[in-house]
């Protein structure tokens, strides 16, 4: 048995209020707009009206590459989907081959590199099969694919669809953006990766992210199959270095509490 604390340090003389069982109307009041925001889906931005939507359809034969611009810049995209066209994809066993084989590549700016090199599935939250699910950052309903989090850009953000499959990839692909009255280089822009383990790794740490610069980690999706059929994976302790340090920052108990579940 052990337990796990969560703290954080304030200065020496910070006033700290213990948690109140009966509610404040102030607390009440804060809790039901987040019910009813919740209640409405989190499509729904408070900057609604100052949104934008921009579409545009592809048709990637196997084995081929196609890309699309989304502009103009500055501008924030706060909604990017990709419905799927399951007309032409009857069988669900060919959709989900698309979602793992299909690689989804954004080019911030003109950038020589890709800042997002990610599966379809992967990239949307979706991994091994569709799951229609809705969060603050991922969302899935019906044949569309829904990601959330703010991708600012300066100028053009060029989507770039690699399908590795062979199978036609044929969708709908959508955004929809906040313009920006200006640019500012103190923005950051969107990046995600996608790593993998093979059961010849077995003992080996799985790496989610190695990166340099200034950033700020948002976070991953950890996919995983047993290999014993049982839940023990979980043990696996998820560790942080931050600037080279020779002890992690973060040396976590276990994944099923990163996770909470």
């Amino acid at each position: 048995i052990y337990y796990q604390i969560a703290y954080t340090s304030f200065e020496k003389g910070t006033g700290v209020a213990s948690f109140d069982k009966v509610l404040s109307d102030r607390t009440r009041g804060t809790l039901d707009r987040v019910r009813q925001a919740l209640a409405r889906g989190p499509t729904l931005f408070a900057e609604e009206a100052l949104l934008t939507t921009w579409t545009q359809s592809v048709n990637v034969a196997s084995g081929t590459a196609a890309s699309v611009d989304i502009v103009p810049g500055p501008a924030v995209i706060r909604e990017f989907t990709v419905t799927l066209h399951a007309d032409t994809l009857p069988r669900a066993v060919d959709r989900m081959s698309l979602l793992r084989n299909v690689l989804v590549k954004i080019y911030w700016d003109s950038a020589p590199e890709a800042s997002v090199a990610v599966p379809l599935g992967d990239l949307f939250g979706s991994v091994w099969q569709q799951r229609r699910f809705s969060s603050a950052y991922f969302g899935s309903t019906n044949d569309t694919l829904i990601l959330r989090f703010p991708m600012p850009f300066k100028s053009v953000a060029t989507v770039r669809f690699e399908n590795q499959s062979d199978l036609p990839f044929v969708a709908d692909i959508g955004a929809r953006l906040r313009a920006l009255p200006a640019w500012s280089n103190e923005r950051g822009y969107f990046h995600a990766n996608w790593t993998k383990s093979l059961p010849t790794d077995v003992g080996k740490p799985h790496r989610i992210v190695g990166a340099q610069g200034r950033g700020r980690y948002v976070g991953c999706i950890l996919s995983v199959a047993s290999m014993d059929q049982s839940w023990w994976l979980l043990e696996g302790d998820e560790t942080i270095h931050v600037d080279n340090d020779k002890t992690p920052s973060w040396h976590g108990t276990g994944l099923e509490d990163y996770f909470n579940g």
